[in-house]
């Protein structure tokens, strides 16, 4: 099964596999991918460029740097799938398909779309 994630609101994929989130018809943020021992580390920047989110995703789980205060993933229906509270790491066991991941940090919210293929 293989993931992808990008920003929920309109997106460039890059040939290096990266993504830039557009607003407006600017740049205005990203994802950047890495590939690591982890799997692939997700960055998000915003527009002023100050978060300091990241959140990895391996095969089957996603991981976060400090416990997320909430953490949905809903279907394109809206249907919330996956739930969870103060937690770092969230087991996926979905079937293929689009989805929308919320990450509610004490500091920030991150939105991004997951797709399961």
């Amino acid at each position: 099964m293989r993931h992808f994630v990008a920003p929920d609101h309109g997106t460039v994929t890059l040939i290096n596999g990266g993504s830039y989130l557009i607003s407006g018809g600017s740049v205005v943020g990203g994802i950047y991918y890495k590939a690591g021992s982890e799997g692939n580390v997700l960055k998000r920047q915003d527009e002023v460029l100050t978060t300091s989110t990241t959140i990895w995703l391996t095969a089957d789980q996603l991981r976060m740097p400090s416990p997320v205060t909430q953490l949905d993933i809903m279907d394109i229906t809206g249907r919330k799938v996956i739930t969870a509270r103060n937690s770092r790491e969230v087991k996926l066991t979905l079937p293929s398909g689009v989805y929308l991941i919320r990450a509610i940090f004490p500091t920030e919210t991150l939105v991004c779309r997951l797709t399961i293929r």
